[in-house]
């Protein structure tokens, strides 16, 4: 199973004591990005059921289109949200 989850996508709506404790974690951890904090509080996060992950429809990485053909072909016709990551340069406001 994959280590980590991506939060480029992400619905959250924990109960107010896992948000409680998320804010106080969040303070104590040296990273100001989301990801990295996410990840490592909710570190247990494939164990939980698969009803409480968005499928990868949901993210499908701009990216997909130049490296695997066959997978941007097949997602395209189903894809609910394409996750523009990484550089300014990857973003749909950078091009013309």
């Amino acid at each position: 199973p994959p280590d980590k989850f991506n939060t480029g996508v992400l619905v959250v709506h924990p109960d107010p004591a896992v948000y409680s404790s998320l804010l106080n974690y969040a303070a104590t951890v040296m990273s100001n990005q989301d990801q990295p904090v996410l990840n490592s509080f909710f570190s247990d996060w494939f164990s939980l059921p698969a009803p409480h992950r968005l499928s990868f429809d949901f993210n499908v990485l701009q990216t997909v289109s130049s490296y695997y053909e066959p997978a941007w072909t097949l997602l395209r016709q189903r894809m609910k949200a394409l996750h523009f990551a990484g550089a300014q340069s990857m973003k749909p406001w950078s091009f013309e």
